[in-house]
């Protein structure tokens, strides 16, 4: 097993290159990186290794980074001194997190998972394409993390002005080419915002966009039910003058976020 380290502290790399050999696994670690930038450099230059031990923050910036610039074909296992990101929900298939000190317990729990996750697969590009998956939705985990979200719209009615918090509006929708948000409270105001546009600065965890014409809050959802073309029919409240619809294309990725 090919392994190689990324780790700007000296010291914390030949740790783990002790812990390495404590682990009764057959292993070379093929290089020592402690950059971002020499690691896309070394990575794009050589064969990938079966396993990156990768500490996420590097001198130069943050390792993730790196797999946003490589198509990373290894197995990962990050390390850090913070525990801020909150990555425990990434303990699955290919992805670990390991809070420093690294100890050989920790590192040997983390490459048992590994073994046994590429045991559970039939091929071996079925395990590729698992760890694939896991870094993006790892990488889109961390962007949204960082991520502001609108958290109140400034509304003009007549000569007066109104802010609306987002908690309280309960779905914006699109009509005749204008699109209007719907309070809580049953108030429906024009805005010159597009949906495409709300789209991108809403809470994810707040709000959905269930068709080309209305995102919706989650709070606002009374009841789903089965509707025909494989669709989902949505009852909400404040009651809307039309059929509130989950496309189909979307109903995955709504069944998903009403699960989260």
């Amino acid at each position: 097993m090919r392994i190689l380290i990324i780790e700007d502290e000296e010291f914390v790399a030949q740790r783990l290159v002790q812990l390495l050999d404590q682990l009764e696994i057959e292993h070379e670690v093929c290089a020592i990186i402690g950059s971002v930038k020499a690691s896309i450099e070394w990575l794009n230059n050589n064969q990938h290794p079966d396993v990156i031990l990768a500490d996420i923050q590097l001198s130069d910036g943050s390792s993730f980074s790196i797999f946003k610039e490589v198509d990373i074909k290894s197995k990962v296992i990050f390390t850090t001194s913070y525990d801020d990101f909150a990555l425990d929900a990434f303990k699955v298939n290919s992805i670990d997190y390991l809070l420093k000190p690294i100890t050989a317990r920790k590192l040997k729990s983390a490459f048992d998972k590994l073994n046994l996750m590429r045991e559970s697969f039939e091929t071996e590009r079925d395990y590729d394409v698992s760890n694939k998956h896991d870094v993006e939705t790892l990488l889109s985990y961390i962007s949204n993390q960082d991520k502001k979200y609108k958290s109140r719209f400034l509304i003009k009615v007549g000569n007066i002005y109104k802010s609306i918090k987002s908690e309280d509006i309960a779905y914006f929708y699109v009509n005749n080419k204008t699109t209007y948000l719907m309070t809580k409270d049953k108030r429906k105001y024009s805005l010159d915002t597009p949906l495409d546009e709300l789209d991108g600065i809403l809470s994810p965890e707040t709000f959905f966009r269930i068709n080309r014409q209305m995102i919706i809050n989650i709070a606002s959802i009374k009841e789903i039910h089965t509707f025909f073309n494989s669709r989902l029919l949505l009852s909400v409240d404040p009651e809307f003058d039309d059929d509130v619809i989950v496309t189909r294309s979307n109903i995955s990725d709504f069944k998903n976020w009403m699960n989260s």
